[in-house]
């Protein structure tokens, strides 16, 4: 179980002056794997491996790469078997997917309940005199 979260104990690569000095090679190294992806699948139209197609779901998630590590590994296949690393299958089942919270939130009587109280109690803020 990984319980890091967003605060876990900082690498040494993640200090700021460090990171300045490797800019440039990890600059070259982005051009390098970015020139390789163009290659392989835009000109070669190679099919997509597995991490490719879980890169792609990831960024279709916007999920953070420590975000992503904590997904189960059994979600990870059902996104596959999904096939949401086309992007037109992801956007429909994100739409699927806000359905269904929509429809959640709709029946929960304590989101109602927030729903009424910001409705009845539209308080705004001024920056003049009152």
């Amino acid at each position: 179980m990984d319980i890091r979260g967003g605060y876990s104990k900082p690498h040494w690569t993640d200090i700021l002056w460090v990171r300045i000095i490797l800019l440039p090679y990890t600059t070259a190294l982005y051009i390098k794997w970015y020139v390789t992806w163009i290659w392989r699948f835009n000109i070669k139209k190679e099919e997509y491996g597995e991490e490719e197609k879980f890169y792609l779901i990831q960024k279709y998630m916007n999920c953070t790469k420590t975000q992503w590590e904590s997904v189960d590994d059994e979600q990870k296949r059902e996104y596959l078997k999904l096939r949401l690393w086309k992007k037109a299958e992801f956007d429909e089942w994100k739409a699927e997917r806000e359905a269904e919270m929509k429809a959640k939130l709709a029946e929960s009587s304590r989101y109602k309940s927030i729903r009424r109280y910001l409705k009845n109690n539209k308080q705004q803020m001024t920056f003049g005199p009152e």
